[in-house]
């Protein structure tokens, strides 16, 4: 039984966070063609899929599957590896599908205003992710039974209940949807940056702010969860307040967001007066 509930969260959770990825592939990466084609009546981005955006497919792949791995290892407790790699078998059967009709002769794909026919990099993009999800999922599989062995008691799944779980997974793929974008800004600006500045340290706690912000009501409810409630009444009250965190919490990311786009804004000015100076 918890071999396949575990094979069941890998590839709901998993399945979640790839989407999450999908969904922000042209918000990240093409915002030009976003204020290009406002008003048309082409489909809107989020319907878009990943273009030829392989490496951040490659990215979304990978870090699913760690994430859903470390769950599934939890809940499968023994021979947990195993169970992480198969449970990744429909990953593997969609990438081989994906595959052929990218190798096929009609597969031209619409993004955006664009039609994309060549696709070498997302096929390799495939192949490569059949390989180091399997290997990643084996891995955080054992990493996650080790942890809810070492950290956690033997009744909960990561500290909470286990049923806590079946309904988690919608909070975690909207604030998943809406913490990618500023936790991608923060680690391609550190990384790619090479400026040393003042200026540029403070756009940097600005990002790592707003990514840590945007994730905070999530860890809450978490670590509100990890108190057991000892009476059906304190139990009802904690979810309404636990309902209320996540709500709310969603309305006061996107106010951070908005803030934070707006001071990077003004930063980004200063930066460039102070420059002429």
């Amino acid at each position: 039984m918890r071999k396949a509930l575990a094979f069941l969260a890998f590839n709901v959770y998993s399945g979640c966070l790839v989407w999450a990825f999908q969904i922000n592939t042209p918000y990240q990466f093409d915002t030009d063609m976003i204020e290009r084609l406002r008003g048309t009546d082409i489909d809107t981005p989020s319907h878009w899929g990943w273009g030829n955006h392989y490496i951040w497919r490659l990215t979304a792949s990978l870090v699913a599957t760690a994430l859903a791995g470390i769950l599934t290892g939890a809940v499968a407790r023994t021979r947990a590896g195993l169970t992480a790699a198969l449970s990744n078998a429909p990953s593997v059967v969609l990438s081989i599908y994906l595959i052929s009709f990218l190798a096929g002769s009609d597969s031209a794909i619409s993004y955006g205003d664009q039609v994309i026919t060549a696709h070498t990099g997302m096929i390799a993009a495939f192949a490569l992710s059949i390989i180091l999800t399997t290997w990643v999922a084996y891995l955080t599989g054992e990493a996650g039974a080790t942890l809810q062995q070492d950290e956690f008691h033997d009744g909960t799944v990561l500290g909470i209940a286990g049923y806590h779980w079946v309904w988690l997974v919608i909070p975690v793929y909207l604030y998943v949807l809406a913490s990618i974008s500023p936790i991608i800004n923060f680690f391609s600006f550190n990384f790619l940056s090479a400026d040393e500045s003042f200026v540029s340290a403070a756009i940097s706690l600005l990002l790592l702010g707003t990514a840590i912000a945007s994730l905070f009501p999530l860890g809450w409810v978490y670590m509100r969860l990890r108190e057991p409630a000892t009476t059906l009444p304190v139990a009802l009250w904690r979810a309404v307040g636990n309902v209320g965190i996540l709500v709310i919490g969603l309305v006061a990311v996107a106010f951070v967001q908005l803030l934070s786009h707006w001071l990077l804004g003004k930063t980004m000015l200063f930066t460039h007066a102070f420059r002429w100076i």
